[in-house]
């Protein structure tokens, strides 16, 4: 008599239960191998990310996605590494157990406190085998499952900022305002809600008075972070002690990775820190840029001059320009200014999309503008009109204004040049009437 589907499928899964460790070995090794090929492309993603989200902060949400992508290559990384390690381990013990079958304490004639020690801690060489199985299986629904985690955090982040973006387009700042606060208090005591669920194993879902009430907010929540792909996955691995055991591992097992992802090794305690102002900044100087390896969001917005050497009598000044810092300050410097672009998504290539007309915009005033931000000097001198033009610079990859001023006047030998921008201060996130703390580049101007 021939079996059912249903009894094919079983039979089929438990076959290939009894052999996925050689997929898991396959899959782990070259899954391996092109994370670490990806090292380089997902660090380009971070540094474009950061550059369009300095350039705007309606897209500041794309650098939020970028890490997220980052976060995932790392924590995908990290585990396979862990579970290779482990495979290989659990293979080095069946071949072991071919050998020499299982433990013998009686053969190693110990004294009798070790002996007694090693008896109770000691659990079968079968059984060892068999947790080495558990948990190599265990750590690839354990990985998918970390990954699902960041994804859903990052698309409930995702969602709440489009869903503010959109209310903050409302014309009355006043309605907005009214409107948005309450509703992200609710959204985000109910995503903590959601979460504290999640990592509790179900803890919430359990308490019967506030089922009415939670329940529909964990079908929203389970559509907006894509619930349906890894709810089985879920379950199906907390449903058992040692399911349960490795499932309230995912707090602890974040916090470590974040701890030590983030841990430096400082040395030196007589050399000063990177903001002591003698030590040379390498993200001053353009020839310097290609050996600076750490992106950071410093790198965009500072200035630059090509060299810490100057060979002619006209020295190139780069000042960038970072919208999400510096819009605000240009209305308020030029409160009639009349921005030449609107902040959008376009089609231009094989289709193009965009049918507005052109902005009618007076150049020479948006120019005049970015100048009033700066405040430029070469030791006690104040530049009162540096040549400036529009520039996007090569290396940064980033708008900003080139400045050519006349240094034929200036000895051989160390000067500093003095770059101060006007408003937002970009460590304290708000705008405020005094200038920035100045940029000083030293350079060596070595004719005369």
């Amino acid at each position: 008599m021939d079996k059912s589907p249903k009894s094919k499928l079983k039979s089929w899964l438990d076959q290939l239960e009894q052999e996925s460790w050689q997929l898991e070995l396959i899959i782990s090794g070259f899954a391996i191998f092109l994370l670490i090929g990806l090292n380089d492309p997902t660090n380009q993603l971070i540094e474009r990310s950061i550059r369009i989200s300095i350039s705007s902060t309606r897209f500041a949400s794309i650098f939020l996605g970028a890490a997220i992508v980052k976060a995932v290559w790392f924590v995908t990384l990290l585990n396979l590494v862990i579970h290779l390690t482990l495979r290989c381990l659990w293979i080095s013990t069946v071949g072991l157990r071919y050998v020499s079958k299982d433990i013998e304490l009686d053969q190693l004639r110990l004294a009798p406190r070790f002996d007694a020690f090693l008896r109770k801690r000691l659990q079968s060489f079968d059984d060892y085998i068999e947790r080495l199985e558990k948990i190599c299986s265990t750590i690839f629904a354990f990985t998918f499952l970390l990954l699902f985690v960041i994804l859903s955090i990052g698309l409930f982040l995702t969602f709440n900022t489009l869903f503010s973006n959109l209310i903050r387009s409302i014309e009355s700042d006043l309605v907005s305002n009214n409107i948005l606060k309450p509703i992200q208090g609710i959204l985000l005591c109910f995503a903590l809600l959601y979460f504290i669920d999640f990592v509790s194993l179900g803890a919430i879902k359990g308490i019967k008075w506030l089922s009415k009430v939670y329940y529909p907010f964990y079908r929203f929540m389970g559509w907006i972070t894509l619930a349906p792909l890894y709810r089985p996955l879920y379950y199906n691995l907390i449903d058992n002690r040692f399911g349960r055991r490795v499932g309230l591992l995912i707090i602890p097992y974040v916090l470590m990775a974040m701890l030590g992802s983030s841990l430096v090794l400082e040395h030196g305690r007589f050399f000063p820190p990177q903001d002591d102002p003698n030590q040379f900044n390498r993200l001053y100087y353009g020839d310097e840029m290609a050996e600076v390896t750490r992106v950071n969001t410093t790198q965009f917005t500072s200035p630059m001059i090509p060299s810490k050497y100057v060979e002619s009598d006209y020295l190139e000044v780069f000042l960038p320009y970072n919208g999400a810092f510096d819009n605000s300050a240009l209305q308020e410097v030029c409160p009639d200014l009349k921005a030449p672009k609107k902040e959008r998504i376009l089609l231009r290539g094989v289709i193009n999309a965009d049918l507005s007309d052109p902005i009618q915009y007076q150049s020479d005033s948006l120019l005049q503008c970015f100048a009033d931000l700066h405040r430029i000097s070469i030791g006690d001198s104040l530049i009162l009109h540096p040549d400036l033009m529009f520039y996007e610079h090569p290396i940064k990859k980033i708008p900003g204004l080139l400045g050519i001023i006349d240094i034929s006047t200036l000895e051989r030998g160390r000067h500093e040049l003095r770059i101060q921008k006007y408003g937002m201060r970009i460590e304290r996130q708000e705008l405020d009437n005094r200038w920035r703390k100045p940029a000083i580049i030293p350079f060596w101007k070595t004719e005369s």
